[in-house]
């Protein structure tokens, strides 16, 4: 049936999921192998005309995919992205490392302004310099 002739949610909805299943290869018969081949043969002429794409967005309404579109951008941008300069970092720890050089930890370690060198001293930025109000 077409999506225009169904006129409910529920009908839009049991189709997507039975294009689904036959993109899947309708793993509900997977015990009957022989009953499974002949439903595929049978039912894959309505299942071909989506990628399975189209089919996960198949028969909702504005609304529905509206909500569902913005579900899956929020997910996207709770995702935790992990700035390059920490990779980068690790790299050349890994790098410095591998050639031999010992406390590269120290080396590299930079804390809240102050950047502390390989010989231990701290040294105050440029930035902590210029402000009147800081402890010297």
């Amino acid at each position: 049936t077409r999506a225009n002739d169904l006129k409910t949610k529920l009908a839009l909805a049991i189709k997507r999921q039975m294009i689904k299943a036959i993109h899947a290869g309708i793993p509900g018969w997977a015990d009957e192998p022989e009953e499974q081949k002949e439903m595929l043969a049978k039912y894959r002429k309505y299942g071909d005309q989506y990628t399975p794409e189209e089919a996960d967005w198949y028969g909702y309404t504005i609304l529905d995919a509206t909500n569902r579109i913005a579900k899956i951008l929020r997910a996207e941008a709770e995702a935790k992205i992990v700035p390059l300069k920490h990779e980068f970092r690790r790299k050349l720890i890994e790098d410095l490392k591998e050639s031999g050089m010992e406390n590269v930890e120290r080396i590299v370690r930079t804390e809240q302004g102050k950047i502390v060198d390989y010989s231990g001293d701290e040294k105050k930025s440029w930035i902590s310099k210029l402000n009147p109000f800081s402890k010297k």
